[in-house]
Parts: structure tokens; sequence; C-alpha cells
């Protein structure tokens, strides 16, 4: 009985075939060992999106939603971007002995992982400056929240009536 033998030799192939090879089978193996896979824009979710009716030469106009954060890591909202307003940033609203305070955000906003932020009347809005022309009702303001690890996402907001406080249903 002949015994085998336990020497395996590489067939005739060139070291850069080889190479890719090796590779393959490396990245192959990690995909078996279960490593996390990178969380995209799926992870954050923004929900019920909306702004109201400006009257004719309003410069300013606030906007709400709710940003959702599935995933396990938490991200920051690091910009916001429209060709409807020349900057949009995040405020915060307080009522301080029956005087209302508005201030923009200095740190970016996190969005805590398994959590949510919600952007409502009265309390944190987007605050879009330098309108370039009014907000009528029905229509819609397309801007993109621009995230640290999700990335760019398109959100369209319905303009509602002037006064609304809730969002549209």
């Amino acid at each position: 009985m002949t015994m085998p033998n336990p020497i395996v030799e590489w067939p005739s192939i060139n070291s850069r075939s080889r190479r890719l090879f090796v590779t393959l089978l490396v990245g192959f193996g990690m995909s078996l060992v279960g490593f996390p896979a990178a969380e995209g824009a799926d992870h954050l979710v923004v929900e019920g999106a909306w702004t109201r009716a400006t009257p004719p030469g309003a410069k300013t106009a606030a906007g709400y939603l709710v940003l959702r954060n599935t995933g396990n890591s938490d991200d920051r909202l690091v910009r916001i971007e429209s060709p409807v307003a020349e900057t949009i940033e995040v405020h915060s609203m307080t009522m301080d002995g029956g005087i209302m305070r508005m201030r923009r955000l200095d740190a970016l906003l996190t969005i805590p992982a398994g959590g949510e932020v919600r952007l409502d009347p009265g309390g944190l809005h987007l605050m879009m400056m330098g309108l370039k022309a009014p907000f009528r009702q029905g229509e819609r303001i397309g801007l993109d929240l621009v995230f640290e690890r999700a990335g760019r996402i398109a959100v369209e907001m319905p303009v509602v009536r002037v006064g609304t406080m809730e969002p549209p249903r």
C-alpha cells in the first residue's frame, strides 16, 4: 500500500494568480467567521418630515422630522443642504421666563444607536434661512441630510397650512 504524498504542490500558475487565489480564499474564510457588516444608510430612518407655508417675503422657515437610528452605532448629522435656502441649521427652542429663545446647536446632532431624535414645534427644529421663494401649501421641499456614517439621505417635506402644529397624516 502506498502512502499519499503529504506535500501539496501548487499547480503551475504564475505568482500573480497565486496571490489572487490566496486573497480570495482568505476573504472567503473571513466571511465565514462572522465579522459584523458595515452599516449604511439603511440604519437611519427619516420619518414624518414637514414644514409650514410661509407668507410672501419671509426669509425663514422651520422644518420638522424624526430621525430614527436602528443601528448599533451612534450617527451624527454633519450638514443639511437644499436649493430652497441659503443656510439650514438645527436650532433649539426653549422658554425662559415667558420668553422664547432660539439657539443654533453648536455641536453636531447625535442620533443614538437604537434611539431617535425628534425635531418638533417648540423644541429642536431645522431652521431654513435665506429662503429663495415662499413655501406654498401643497408643495414639497427637497433637502439632503448628510450623516457621518450613513452619508446623504434625500428627504421631501410636504408644505402644510400656516400655523399647523402637528405633522400631516
